[in-house]
């Protein structure tokens, strides 16, 4: 694609723009390309969690955003409370309202 436009994709029920860097350069390099969070386990103890890997054309910007985002939105839904850059989400531009498909 070549493109340095922001990503849109819908992310809590509004459409916002996210940096594009990891998606495009997994584009094109061919990497697989996964959303990962950390997540508490006890004191002390993490256990870290990944999306099913996106690869090939499963990988390409307007196929693996939503899936990528739609994991992270899940997986922050699970545990409010525990998402240390919630803060920043008004940084994110905000292009209205959106549904998941």
């Amino acid at each position: 694609s070549g493109s340095r436009h922001p990503v849109a994709a819908c992310f809590f029920g509004r459409w916002r723009l996210f940096a594009p860097g990891a998606l495009r350069l997994a584009e094109r390099t061919g990497a697989a390309l996964a959303a990962m969070v950390c997540v508490p386990e006890g004191r002390g103890s993490y256990v870290v969690r990944f999306s099913p890997p996106r690869v090939g054309d499963a990988a390409a910007e307007g196929v693996a955003a939503p899936v990528l985002y739609r994991f992270l939105e899940q997986e922050i839904a699970s545990r409010p409370g525990g998402w240390w850059a919630a803060e920043q989400l008004p940084v994110f531009e905000d292009r209205g309202t959106c549904q998941h498909g």
